[in-house]
């Protein structure tokens, strides 16, 4: 799972997903998945994007959660409970994900999973124009490749 990569599915927008593995001891045991969505700016062409990181929660919920990482350039939950800044899509809250055979994925990702083949997130098709300039086709994050 931590070297799938995936591109947003309205050909027009040319966002991506992909997940990275975050080794945070102060809170975990053991490395856990995180989400970077990266987001073309308005004139894209010039290469400018804007960047951020997610890490899941579930707890009792049937429900899959974002939370935006406390920090801008990498994933991390360290300082969860100081201020932090909020990142650029802090309103992102659901996700959810389907395997290749359509079937909805219930669980939070972890580490050594397969990679989900379809990524949606609900809200990002509402906060896209406000924070890119850019009005794209509603889609989702479809698997492009999974490195070795």
């Amino acid at each position: 799972m931590e070297k799938a990569h995936y591109r947003y599915t309205a050909a027009e927008y040319n966002a991506t997903a992909d997940f990275v593995t975050v080794d945070d001891d102060a809170f975990w045991s053991h490395a856990r998945p995180a989400l970077h969505l990266r987001l073309p700016l308005s004139g894209a062409e010039d290469g400018k994007f804007m960047d951020d990181w997610f890490l899941f929660d579930q707890g009792s919920s049937e429900y899959i959660y974002l939370l935006n990482s406390t920090r801008r350039t990498t994933p991390s939950w360290a300082g969860r409970d100081a201020p932090h800044p909020d990142g650029p899509l802090y309103k992102l809250k659901k996700y959810y994900a389907w395997d290749k055979r359509h079937k909805l994925i219930v669980d939070v990702p972890r580490s050594g999973d397969s990679a989900p083949q379809y990524i949606f997130i609900p809200e990002l098709q509402r906060l896209i124009p406000g924070i890119s300039g850019t009005s794209p086709a509603p889609g989702m994050f479809m698997l492009d490749r999974c490195e070795t």
